[in-house]
Parts: structure tokens; sequence; C-alpha cells
């Protein structure tokens, strides 16, 4: 499965320390391509053992579009790969969002797949697993009604469950967003479909849980006359709305593009806007956890070349980083806690081959960033210092930023619940070899064996964390020594808990699995 497809170092540069004032910082450049192919990343994600994982599209004229996942070790030189096409029905995929399972237990990749005689047109939406060398565990396919319909991204929650956004409609019909929570075997637990009192255009989705399980879902909408605009949808952990504004400009278009949680729940959005005469520049919006805009900023020239801000990070400090593009230029960007610019790093292509676009980006453990940009063929892997330096190609740029007068609206209500059908999987390898249903293959323990239960830190102060060693949903008890039951909680082999409200004793904790057995133990409450 490994090594699907052949990745190798096009350009091969030697990684060195940059000096700085509080450490050294090891920046590289790395590059992934094939000549018979066109690899495009479209999001980067760290992981547990300081390396990335790079996600996206791997195009060639055998197989046609596929998904593609390339891992690398903390210098970025490429450990496995992985390429999900299907050479069964020929179908097309494509890989939107990835996350890491707790524990080493793998990736969960979400994304669509569609017909080659209409690529940009998703048929169903797929679920894979893999495990921590890269092997395909399972897949799940997923429909619904007889529209598009394709998973846009996906998060792990902090009980270990997923929480997956999907589109839903065609040209004929309003497009939908649908919030669902899942476990990471695609079993769904729930489901909603959100539309506003407005046509949704429903293009862009990112979701996030917050620290008291309450979720933020961010989106675009349509608004007369011809305004598109940022939504902002607050959902408590069973899915109900809570609330739904809009952000945007008159007759003009706001496309978002990611959303990242600050400091107190804040929100970070960053995307672009069009004017009436289609030019645009690239906008940071800052909300706080209410979505009251505290400011909004643009970024750039007005341009032609349809820029956007990518993404957007607060930083230990209260900084702000971000990504952008110029031309043929990625730009990293550093900005005060109010959006001034303070710092700008450019990269340009190294080969001739067209233009640099930046996709996604994130901070690294030493506090610098980690960039996944793209030239027409081929990949790369940027590593920077904290202020965006690298010693491989950085060139000085320019930045121009504004403030901008956006505005808020609250238009959006919830609509109710749909029902997803679970397909039989018919995805295979590139080697041909048939993915076999979830449930055959994720290594399941036998359901009458013992579970291994962690519970720490005990005694605790005002958190506690639970883990399982069952792949399964368990539900957790907390009574006082009175049995006087709690708190109750479902999670999925790894639970955070809040005991701050609980009084300074001992408590017992209760652990159910769904086969019927029970763990109990002692909790003490510093």
């Amino acid at each position: 499965m490994k090594n699907c497809f052949y990745i190798f170092h096009l350009l091969l540069t030697t990684w060195l320390l940059n000096s700085g004032p509080a450490m050294a910082q090891q920046t590289f450049h790395k590059s992934y391509g094939n000549p018979s192919a066109t690899l495009v990343p479209l999001g980067i994600i760290g992981t547990s053992d300081g390396g990335y994982l790079i996600f996206g599209d791997y195009y060639n004229t055998s197989i046609g579009k596929a998904g593609m996942v390339i891992k690398t070790d903390a210098a970025g030189d490429t450990l496995w790969t992985t390429c999900l096409d299907n050479t069964i029905s020929t179908l097309q995929t494509t890989v939107t969002s990835v996350i890491e399972i707790p524990n080493g237990q793998g990736y969960m990749l979400a994304g669509y797949y569609s017909n080659p005689s209409a690529p940009m047109d998703p048929s169903g939406s797929l679920l894979f697993r893999l495990d921590a060398s890269g092997n395909q565990v399972s897949v799940k396919v997923f429909n619904y009604g007889t529209g598009m319909f394709w998973f846009t991204s996906c998060t792990m929650t902090w009980s270990g469950f997923l929480l997956i956004t999907a589109i839903n409609g065609s040209m004929f019909t309003p497009y939908t967003n649908i919030l669902m929570k899942a476990t990471v075997f695609g079993t769904i637990l729930w489901t909603n479909e959100i539309s506003g009192f407005e046509q949704q255009d429903a293009t862009t989705q990112v979701v996030k849980e917050l620290p008291d399980h309450s979720i933020v879902l961010l989106c675009d909408t349509i608004a007369p006359p011809a305004s598109i605009n940022a939504a902002i949808i607050k959902f408590d952990s069973t899915g109900a709305v809570l609330w739904a504004k809009n952000y945007g400009w008159a007759n003009e278009i706001c496309i978002p593009v990611s959303m990242t949680i600050g400091t107190n729940n804040s929100m970070l959005v960053t995307g672009q806007r069009i004017d009436a005469n289609n030019m645009s520049t690239g906008f940071i919006l800052s909300l706080d956890s209410s979505g009251n805009m505290l400011w909004c900023r643009e970024y750039g020239n007005l341009s032609p070349d349809q820029v956007s801000v990518r993404k957007a990070y607060e930083l230990g400090n209260g900084d702000i980083a971000a990504l952008t593009r110029a031309g043929d230029t990625v730009i990293l960007f550093g900005t005060d806690q109010s959006g001034n610019v303070q710092w700008t790093k450019g990269f340009h292509p190294v080969f001739p081959s067209g233009d640099y676009f930046a996709n996604d980006f994130v901070v690294t453990s030493g506090g610098g960033f980690a960039i996944a940009a793209s030239d027409i063929d081929n990949g790369h892997l940027i590593k920077t210092d904290p202020v965006g330096n690298n010693d491989c190609d950085t060139v000085p740029v320019a930045l121009n930023s504004v403030a901008s007068p956006i505005v808020t609206t609250n238009t959006m209500s919830q609509v109710g619940s749909i029902t997803v059908q679970i397909l039989t999987p018919v995805f295979n390898d590139h080697k041909g070899v048939v993915v076999a249903d979830a449930c055959a293959t994720s290594g399941i323990p036998d359901q009458q064996e013992t579970a291994t239960v962690n519970v720490f830190p005990n005694p605790a102060a005002d958190v506690v964390n639970i883990t399982v060693s069952d792949n399964e949903i368990q539900e957790l008890l907390i009574y006082d020594l009175t049995s006087k039951k709690l708190l109750r909680e479902e999670f999925y082999s790894h639970a955070t808990v809040n005991t701050a409200a609980l009084a300074k004793g001992i408590y017992v904790y209760e652990i159910r699995s769904k086969n019927g057995t029970a763990i109990k133990g002692k909790l003490v409450k510093d």
C-alpha cells in the first residue's frame, strides 16, 4: 500500500540552524513530486512524533485524480506515502481533512469521490482510516439525497469522537451545511442540516470544538442582491444551534477560508474580499467568543490575482502569524494583537514551472512555522524560524494593511436532522487490494476482554484524564460517597474531564462499556 506512487525529492537542500535571540531553529525547504504526475498539497498537520503529514491531490494519466498523504519526519524527509485511488469503479478521490488519532492509533482522512466525467461535482463522501504506518485499515462511504454530497472538514473532540462537516445540494437546489458527530469507525451518532433565511452557498466549512464541548462552524452564505458572506454558527454539544452571525461587505463577496481558536475562545477568521470590479484582498477578522467583531484588517493591494489570507494563528504572546500570496510569491507575515503587520517573508518558486500557491501552514513545537505550498507540478514543505526566516529561499516582500469596515448580521436557523446512508465500501489501494469493512480490520479487541483503564492525575485538581484500551464508546459516571451521581459523559478511548466544580474529597468513578462490563475506582479531588 505504501509508496503507491514514487515520491522523490526534486530539491535536496541542506537544512541549517538559524541563530535567534531565543533559540536556534532548524529550517529547510523540501519538494515532492513525480515526473509523470502533478502533486497539489491542500493541507498540513503537525504529528505527535515531531514530523508532518501533508495531504491533497495527486494527478496522473493512469489513475486520474486521487487523494494522497505524505508522512515526513521533523526534517521533511519522507517516511511513507499513501495514494487513495479506486481501480474498481474508476471514481476519483480528494482528501479534504486529516486528523491524528491519539496513542499511535493512526489517522482519519475525510474527503469525497467524484466521477471522472464531472470531477468537480462530488458524488459522495469518504472516511478513510490509516494505521500509524500509512496502511489503509478501513473506508466508509456516505451518500445523502440525489445531489452532490461531500465532506469538507473533520476534527476530533476532547472525548475522542469525530466532528465532520459536509455540504449537500445541487445546481437546482440551495446548498446546505451538515454537521455530524461520529466514532472513529464511521458510526454516525447524530446529524444536523443547517440552512439560513437566505440561500446558502455553503462552499467553505471549518469546525472546532471548544473546551466546554460547544461547537463553532465557519461557512459562507449568499444574501441578496449578490453578496457572499462569512457565517459563524455556534452549537451546544448535541448539535443544537445557540447563535449564528454573518460577516461581510455590502454588494461585495466575502469568502471565508479558515478559522482558528485563540485565548478565551476568541476566533480568527481569514479569507478573501472581492469588490465589484473583481479586485481582491485578503482579510483577517478577529471575533470574541460570542461572535462579536474585535477588528478586521485587509492585506495586500487590490489585485485581480484572487489574493486571500489562507490561515492565521494567535501565538503565545498574543501576536498573530498568517499566510497569504501575492503574484508568484508565498507570503508568511506576523502582526501585533490588532492585526498591524510587524514582519513579512516571501518565498518564490525555485523552478520556472509557475506560481507558488500558499495552501496551509502550522505552528511548530519550536515556535517556527511549516508551510505546505505548491507550484504547477510539485508540492513543497517550507520550514521557517519564528519570524519566517528560511536560509534556502526567503525573499524580501512588502504587504499593505488597512482597517476594514466589515459588518455583522444575525440570519441563520436550524432546519432539522438528516439520515446519512452508509454504503458498502468499494475503494481499494493502488495495488488492487480490496479494503474490508471497518469492523473486519480495525483490530477491535474481543468483547470479553477486560479493558485497561488509566485515570490521571489522581489525586486531581481541576482536570482528570481517563484513557481506556477498548476501541469502543464508553460511559463515564462519577458519584460521591452517598452514591449520588454527579457527572455522566460518553467518550471514545480518551476523556478530559473538568473537575474544578467538585469539592475536595473522595469520589467513585465507574466506566461502563457497551458490552455491559463496568470498571470502578476511587478518585481523589485535591
